[in-house]
């Protein structure tokens, strides 16, 4: 008996083994696309479920004349209804269900106007909006969030300086735009960092005096109507500045967010100091520390996942000079870490061999080479790369951040990216999807990049967005007739909210259960309920952390399932 076990182990790792990290990813039918053949700036793309036929496609844009939005299935077929014209180049994608009807719209913003597309590609009314961009110096992101807690989205738009929030129908929230200190207002992240149940902005400015010299940075923290929380703005030290988002997450498990950001500080035009910071919901410095690499350039956008299976997240960052690193909440390097591996876009944290524990993912960045021979790269906490690694793709990868999504829920996970088919990043892009055969795509597994689960764009640990419509027949959701929300705060400890809309009077059942499918509560037990927007709090303070899935089911003729984190 016990040798027939240990051949059966041998077994499972001559079989299994192979099959997640030594089989190579294979590329999709019909890709790659070539979605522009002339202009070297492309927008990062979004996936969403547009056509609503239960597998997400990919929104895209085209920045050279005439500029278009694009939407493509798994098939590498333009949904009917697209493209859209907009006005010039777009600077950022988002996707969300903006005014509650079931219905996922695609928010544009160009270097002119923010658009808001029905899924049909009709224009929600109001937009587009046109604002002044005061010479709008590249690319600006957009961010999506329910600041209300109605099942409606508002977006949240910087320009060169300033912040704006507008509502679903295009109207400017009152106590916007808002002017930032500084020349330069950068990406928006959007959290409930003190957690009260009210979603704040966080966003950094900076000042170049002159230019080359960085004279003062600022983060700022806002609340929806425009006000900073108390501590904010936060000045950094004397002459550094900032160029990338702020990440939020909950680092050291208490019952707030921190904010994450890279700082620098030149000491020529091609040396400087450079450091991570975290802070406190009310603008405190908890920890600092410098990239130890001495003379290199500035940090870049922050991945944050636990790559170890610890419970204790991890921090992933690369600097502009070759050095990927990995890092623990106090500063300290994973052993094996940094890895050098040139790139611009953040660390991807990514479970492919379904153990829960996510791969690290790294891009190439070069400036000149035959356009089929960009490469991605992925290693395992221990900085080992898998098998196939690296992956051989069409055009440079190492500029724009690749996606991963199981985009037709069929078990199997998908990469997204564009590459760029040009020496020096100049003259074009493709889009390409890859394969995972056998790779699950979980939220715990996959926590960064956020978007997939991050359509919004919060730049936040562990979000979900509100919108996501589960097991509904295509044929129904033409019609929105019930709808289930993403619970409220998530990750949350111990309470959190789950919204839900009825068209019609119901019998209703709402339940929890975890990962192995058990029951652990029972919300509402097949309870008649009146049409309208409803509401129940759960508390999980009898649950340990982890993911759990609650499951809303309304007379047997609607049934949806969405994931909730426990962290405590």
């Amino acid at each position: 008996m016990k040798l027939h076990k240990i051949f059966l182990f041998c077994l499972c790792l001559i079989i299994f083994v192979p099959q997640v990290y030594g089989q190579a990813p294979s590329l999709a039918p019909g890709f790659p696309i070539i979605i522009d053949s002339l202009n070297g700036a492309a927008s990062q793309p979004v996936v969403a479920d547009i056509d609503e036929d239960g597998s997400e496609d990919i929104v895209v844009s085209k920045n050279s004349p005439p500029f278009l939005i694009f939407v493509y299935n798994l098939q590498g077929e333009v949904i009917p209804g697209w493209p859209q014209p907009v006005d010039g180049g777009t600077f950022a994608l988002a996707a969300g269900d903006l005014d509650g009807d079931g219905h996922i719209e695609v928010v544009a913003r160009t270097v002119y106007s923010l658009y808001a597309f029905r899924n049909n590609g009709a224009l929600l009314a109001g937009f587009p909006q046109v604002f002044a961009n005061d010479l709008d110096l590249g690319r600006r992101q957009i961010a999506l969030y329910d600041f209300h807690n109605n099942n409606t989205l508002d977006i949240v738009n910087a320009t060169f300086n300033r912040v704006a929030v507008y509502h679903n129908d295009g109207s400017v929230h009152t106590g916007w735009p808002k002017t930032l200190r500084g020349k330069m207002a950068l990406y928006p992240s959007v959290a409930d960092i003190n957690n009260d149940g009210n979603a704040e902005i966080i966003i950094a400015s900076y000042r170049i005096v002159p230019q080359s010299t960085n004279d003062s940075a600022w983060i700022h923290v806002l609340n929806i109507n425009g006000e900073y929380l108390p501590g904010w703005p936060k000045l950094l030290d004397s002459n550094y500045a900032i160029f990338s988002s702020a990440s939020i997450g909950n680092i050291n498990n208490d019952d707030s967010l921190e904010i994450l950001i890279g700082s620098h500080y030149y000491i020529t035009l091609d040396t400087c100091y450079t450091k991570i910071n975290i802070f406190s919901p009310t603008g405190v410095l908890l920890k600092t520390w410098f990239n130890r690499n001495s003379g290199y350039i500035e940090f870049g956008d922050i991945a944050i996942g636990d790559v170890n299976n610890d419970n204790i997240p991890e921090i992933a960052v690369s600097d502009r000079k070759n050095n990927n690193f990995l890092f623990d909440t106090d500063g300290n390097d994973v052993p094996g870490w940094p890895v050098n591996r040139y790139q611009y876009f953040p660390p991807k944290l990514v479970d492919i061999d379904n153990d829960s524990v996510p791969e690290i993912f790294l891009g190439y960045n070069a400036s000149t080479f035959p356009e089929d021979t960009g490469r991605i790269y992925c290693y395992k906490n221990n900085a080992q790369q898998v098998a196939w690694s690296p992956l051989h793709v069409y055009g440079n990868t190492g500029v724009d951040q690749p996606l991963f999504s199981d985009l037709n829920n069929d078990g199997s996970l998908e990469m997204i990216f564009l590459g760029r088919i040009s020496v020096h990043n100049h003259g074009g892009y493709a889009l390409s999807v890859y394969t995972f055969a056998n790779a699950a795509f979980t939220a715990k597994g996959s926590p960064w990049p956020q978007l997939e689960h991050d359509r919004h764009g919060t730049y936040q640990f562990g979000y979900v967005p509100s919108d996501n419509i589960v097991g509904v027949p295509a044929a129904e959701k033409s019609i929105p007739q019930f709808f289930l929300a993403q619970n409220y705060p998530n990750p949350f400890n111990p309470l959190t909210t789950i919204h839900y809309t009825l068209s019609a009077s119901a019998l209703v059942s709402l339940k929890v259960y975890d990962i192995l499918g058990r029951e652990v509560a029972t919300l509402i037990n097949n309870e008649p309920m009146q049409p309208g927007k409803h509401e129940k709090q759960f508390d999980g303070s009898k649950l340990s952390s982890g993911v759990y899935f609650y499951r809303l089911n309304v007379d047997g003729k609607f049934s949806a399932t969405k994931k909730l984190v426990v962290m405590k």
